[in-house]
């Protein structure tokens, strides 16, 4: 018996794919950190506040990633729905129309793919003799190939990046102006030290040293010791 029939008859040990875990953890946690911090970003900047007078810590971008996922989850579903109520003829005709298309290409590609072999060995046959404007092309090639590889690298890992953050400021600002034109109504009531119209001003947020406030279709921030009272909004 020789090593290759062993190794056929030998069991096949099951892949444990709880090792890959702690690595796929890992790749995601990054991506998640940025996901919270560009759907923070752009909730301020629709409600025209400076960012970086609200820093977060890493705990609290976890936290707003998750909120981030969850509306743009909701948002995508709703996207969705709207699509299927508009166009249910597209899911009733062009899915299975798309479906035959491609099983025929599919069936044609493995139909005559064997004829298709055939004729390149003979065409490579035939092109065996040595040419020069092929080693020209295949001289520029060597160059081209390479310097376009990392072009195109660089625009793909725009784009990406573009598509990975994009989004969820997209979120954050609809979601800011959703609770804008709700006028904050779920937010305790504030007011401020030296204000003696009374104005009540709803929160927003809060950062180690300013808070942002509503009030009157107008957000604006101030120093969190002049907040005199804070009151809880009615349930």
């Amino acid at each position: 018996m020789n090593e290759t029939e062993i190794n056929k008859r030998a069991p096949i040990t099951p892949i444990n794919y709880s090792t890959y875990i702690p690595i796929i953890l890992a790749a995601l946690t990054p991506i998640f950190f940025l996901h919270g911090r560009a759907y923070h970003d752009g909730y301020l900047s629709y409600l025209k506040l400076e960012p970086t007078m609200f820093p977060i810590s890493n705990a609290d971008t976890m936290i707003t990633a998750t909120l981030a996922w969850m509306h743009a989850a909701t948002t995508g579903l709703k996207g969705l729905e709207n699509i299927v109520m508009r166009y249910p003829w597209f899911f009733l005709i062009g899915i299975p129309l798309m479906s035959i298309l491609f099983g025929s290409l599919n069936y044609a590609l493995k139909k005559f793919s064997p004829a298709l072999k055939k004729y390149e060995d003979e065409r490579k046959k035939s092109s065996s003799s040595p040419s020069w404007w092929r080693e020209v092309v295949r001289c520029f090639l060597m160059i081209f190939i390479p310097c376009y590889g990392i072009f195109t690298s660089m625009v793909a890992l725009t784009i990406i990046i573009l598509f990975m953050v994009g989004p969820f400021v997209h979120v954050g600002k609809a979601q800011a102006e959703k609770d804008f034109s709700n006028e904050f109504k779920n937010s305790p009531t504030i007011q401020l030290y030296g204000d003696e119209t009374g104005t009540k001003f709803r929160l927003i947020l809060c950062s180690t040293e300013y808070c942002a406030l509503f009030s009157e279709g107008t957000t604006l921030a101030v120093a969190k010791e002049l907040i005199l009272r804070t009151e809880r909004s009615q349930p």
